[in-house]
């Protein structure tokens, strides 16, 4: 690690600061070793926030916007060490390093890159930040929180304002680099002031405004957060395996419209083994056990209405969940295609299948049960709706759990034909002439 003497005066701020609380010389010298210091913080924190991989940042580019943020002109050589410091950190796989590599990596959320951009072969290096969450990955994150339907405003604002943090949340023009070239014998305060990008301004501004508004959403974050809160503790007792107490609820109305959530059951309180939650069908779900039983459960996570962790240890994974989990990581897609409708509740009881169903609807069974359908093409076609001639398709999945097998059949009736088994067709017979029969 680089250890540079001082190289520039600290900036006025902390001048002033030091002097007028008549702080001894010693104290001072600590404020400005700390402020000295914190020029890698200070390094990281341009390139994550002023460069991309298309426009990397060369060390003079770099100290332009450290003395647009800090007031302070650092030595090239002093900047050019910290940066290989930077870059040695982030590269070596040495045990040594392997805590400060963290810290920068989750301080930062991102790593460092050094790329040559010379076209001659010589050693021209620049550097530019790498976010582990790009904008278009926290983008998509924020249209999630949006759209969903169970979380109040407040709480898709607080949300979404810390997401919009993680990213670099800008798009860097490309410089002038002539203009640089023909200026940089002038290497003054003056040189890198007037050298600085308006685009690179703009983007200080805005992500000042951004941790503005993340710093704000801090203390004044809503005061009911109650689907945030609930599930924040769900997280902590499947993290801990420790037993909850819930209750549940259903929609309450009155006359003209659906009102809030109210105890089902007469209130009853559950207590549960929690083992995982996952998204499915746009709702969220928790996986679980009832105390002393082996059915798993799942419990629409917006219908919660309150949790309580208990002290009692979960009880182990019941033999219908042991092969969903892979040490402690829970399998969802395997587990979502297992049980495409999780507001079924049944003991284990699952099928194979067999569907014919036209190409163009395929993405009906994805959807439903992901990509691991065996398929088979047969010597038939049929029409869309726009009269484009489509293949039939015979589609086998097996271990399907049968309730929600006959649902998803019963939805979907109308571009399926089944083939096996006969239960299923049996079911499905009877559930339609059950529906007819509501119009006789």
């Amino acid at each position: 690690m680089a250890n540079d003497k001082k190289t520039s005066a600290a900036p006025q701020a902390l001048q002033s600061t030091a002097s007028s609380s008549s702080q001894s010389k010693g104290t001072r010298e600590q404020l400005e070793k700390i402020y000295r210091e914190s020029l890698y913080t200070l390094i990281i924190n341009v390139l994550k926030t002023m460069s991309t991989k298309d426009n990397p940042l060369s060390v003079k580019d770099i100290i332009g916007h450290l003395l647009n943020i800090t007031g302070q002109l650092y030595n090239t050589g002093t900047v050019r060490r910290h940066i290989n410091d930077i870059i040695e950190i982030y590269a070596d796989e040495d045990e040594e390093y392997l805590y400060i590599k963290n810290a920068f990596m989750y301080s930062f959320s991102g790593i460092v890159h050094e790329v040559n951009t010379s076209k001659t072969g010589n050693s021209r290096f620049k550097y530019y930040f790498e976010a582990l969450l790009s904008d278009s990955d926290v983008n998509m994150l924020c249209a999630a929180v949006t759209s969903n339907r169970y979380f109040e405003p407040d709480e898709k604002n607080y949300l979404n304002t810390r997401l919009k943090t993680l990213s670099q949340n800008h798009d860097i023009m490309s410089s002038d680099n002539g203009k640089k070239e023909k200026a940089s014998k002038n290497e003054d305060a003056v040189y890198y002031s007037k050298t600085m990008d308006i685009n690179a301004k703009k983007q200080l501004e805005l992500q000042q405004t951004t941790l503005k508004k993340a710093y704000s959403s801090s203390s004044k974050a809503p005061k009911q957060k109650l689907l945030l809160d609930i599930i924040s503790r769900l997280d902590r007792a499947i993290s801990s395996s420790h037993q909850v107490r819930l209750r549940y609820g259903i929609y309450n109305y009155d006359e003209t419209r659906i009102e809030h959530l109210k105890l089902m059951d007469r209130g009853k309180d559950y207590t549960i083994n929690p083992y995982a939650l996952c998204w499915n069908n746009g709702s969220y779900y928790l996986v679980c056990t009832n105390k002393g039983h082996e059915t798993p459960y799942h419990f629409r996570v917006d219908r919660i209405l309150s949790v309580d962790i208990l002290e009692e240890k979960s009880e182990k994974h019941p033999e219908a969940l042991k092969k969903f989990f892979k040490g402690k990581t829970f399998e969802v897609e395997k587990y979502t295609r297992t049980h495409p409708h999780m507001s079924i509740y049944s003991s284990p009881n699952t099928v194979n299948c067999c569907f014919e169903i036209p190409a163009h609807s395929l993405s009906i069974l994805v959807d439903y049960f992901g990509k691991d359908i065996h398929l088979e093409k047969t010597d038939r076609e049929e029409p869309d709706y726009n009269g484009k001639m489509w293949p039939i398709l015979r589609a086998s999945i097996e271990k399907i759990e049968y309730p929600c097998l006959k649902l998803f059949t019963v939805q979907h009736h109308q571009v399926l034909r089944i083939i096996e088994p006969q239960i299923l067709i049996d079911d499905l017979k009877a559930e339609l002439t059950n529906s007819l029969n509501k119009y006789i």
